[in-house]
């Protein structure tokens, strides 16, 4: 009658031990899940504002001059070109001569 009593209690005392490890993991399991999900949405709203600027690029940093000057299709060597413009080398005027005549084309000095 001892001997079951002692047996009951180790019985007893295991299934608690067993119970209180269940517990344990199920909530180790439960706090990982929600790191993960809570992951997995971080990286979601990451992607959702990068999808944003697929279209329109946005700017990370502004361009040093080293780095301008390195870029030889920057704007730094051919900026009015590059632009579509292109100004003339000396500009056109008109000038009234000493004679009283005008002289179209020459440049004013």
């Amino acid at each position: 009658m001892h001997a079951q009593v002692r047996e009951e209690e180790l019985d007893e005392e295991t299934m608690q031990k067993v119970e209180a490890r269940k517990t344990m993991m199920l909530q180790q399991k439960s706090s990982k899940f929600a790191s993960i999900q809570a992951n997995r949405i971080k990286t979601m709203r990451q992607l959702v504002e990068a999808r944003k600027y697929v279209e329109k690029p946005r700017k990370l940093h502004k361009q040093t001059i080293v780095e301008r000057y390195a870029n030889f299709g920057s704007t730094a060597y051919a900026p009015v070109q590059r632009e579509g413009r292109f100004p003339e080398a000396k500009p056109q005027v008109t000038v009234q001569s000493s004679t009283g005549g005008l002289a179209e084309g020459w440049p004013c000095w």
